[in-house]
């Protein structure tokens, strides 16, 4: 799985930070992310994102 975020404060939609995780994990991650108000979009490996909006 992919999680992809940013950091809203210092990088705009187009700019997509990447952290790769194992199914049992990728929640986790995204959560954690959400939870300090990150946009976040979990995908199969194989999707691109290219924008993570707000």
């Amino acid at each position: 799985m992919k999680v992809n975020w940013r950091n809203p404060r210092i990088h705009p939609e187009n700019r997509v930070k990447v952290w790769l995780a194992c199914d049992e994990h990728s929640e986790y991650l995204g959560d954690y992310l959400a939870s300090r108000s990150f946009p976040v979009i979990v995908t199969q490996l194989s999707e691109n994102v290219s924008v993570v909006p707000s």
